[in-house]
Parts: C-alpha cells; structure tokens; sequence
C-alpha cells in the first residue's frame, strides 16, 4: 500500500513497519527525520500532487491529512486518491472532509464504537526503549502549565509532541 501524509514521523514509523510505501511532503525542518523513517519526501506546495504521483507511480492509496486545518486541500488529496473521497482520513479539515465524502478520524473512531486496543503502545514503548522507534518532543511543560501547552497545540505549529510533567511536590 502507499500511504501519503504530512508531518507525521509518528505516523510514517508505524506505516513503514505495516510494509507501506509513504510519501510525505514536509518543509526542510521536518524532511531529514521522515527521510531516516523511511518515507519518500517530496515539498508542499504548488504541483506536490504532481510530484506525489511520481513518486508513488500514479494515484495512492490512502492519504492520510494530518497538519494545520487548511480549507480547500481536501479536493486535491481526494484527487491524489484517485477520486474517491473515503480514501482519504483528515485529524484537522474536519468540516471539509463531511462536505466532501472524506473521512474524520474522530467520526471513525465514534461510529466503530471501541477505541483501538492501547496495548498496542507496549510494542512501542519497547521498540523505542531500543532505539528503533522515535517519537520527537517539542517541549515539555509542568501540570501547572498546562494552559501554555494547550495554547502551543492549538497553535498547530509544535513541531513535535508536547508532554505534561507531574508536579515535583505533589
């Protein structure tokens, strides 16, 4: 399968490991680390479906839109997709993807009725107690903090995972 998707090193680790081929398109910061994660990485931008096709050697399998909310992409990454609108899972255009057919992971997660199975996070806990796999911190913040993480996730600019630190003396 070839999986396309954006700024997702976390992502990109767990589908290189299923066996997909993923093409993600990042700017410089982030291009480095999804390289050494296996995925192909092309630029966002003007013509990037073009540039994904090539990559992928045609339409993709599933596109996977994971950045900022940003109205109007959906009709391209349905077209990255070969048209079909539930071939593509958006965690951010959640209103565009409804109009357009696409799918919102939160709608897919509700309709199924169960959350995935966590243990699932032991495997990786273990793959990234040895190295093999990454997940980058943005920053980390006190409890007492937490206000000031919300605020830099809302942002949608973290560059990485944010992580709330028990109070010292609590």
């Amino acid at each position: 399968d070839q999986v396309a998707g954006r700024d997702a090193g976390d992502v990109v680790q767990v589908a290189v490991r299923r066996g997909a081929c993923v093409i993600a398109t990042a700017g410089p910061t982030f291009t480095a680390d999804l390289e050494g994660f296996g995925a192909l990485v092309t630029p966002y931008g003007e013509g990037m479906p073009d540039r994904v096709r090539e990559l992928a050697g045609g339409d993709v399998d599933l596109v996977l839109d994971v950045p900022r909310p940003s109205e109007g992409t959906l009709p391209e990454l349905i077209g990255l997709a070969g048209g079909d609108p539930k071939r593509v899972v958006t965690i951010s255009n959640h209103d565009e993807a409804r109009r357009l057919g696409a799918r919102v992971n939160i709608d897919e997660l509700l309709a199924s009725g169960s959350f995935p199975d966590a243990s699932i996070l032991n495997d990786y806990a273990a793959l990234a107690a040895k190295g093999e796999f990454r997940l980058p911190i943005a920053k980390t913040y006190g409890l007492a903090e937490w206000r000031d993480a919300v605020d830099l996730s809302v942002s949608v600019n973290p560059h990485g995972k944010l992580g709330l630190l028990p109070q010292e003396d609590a």
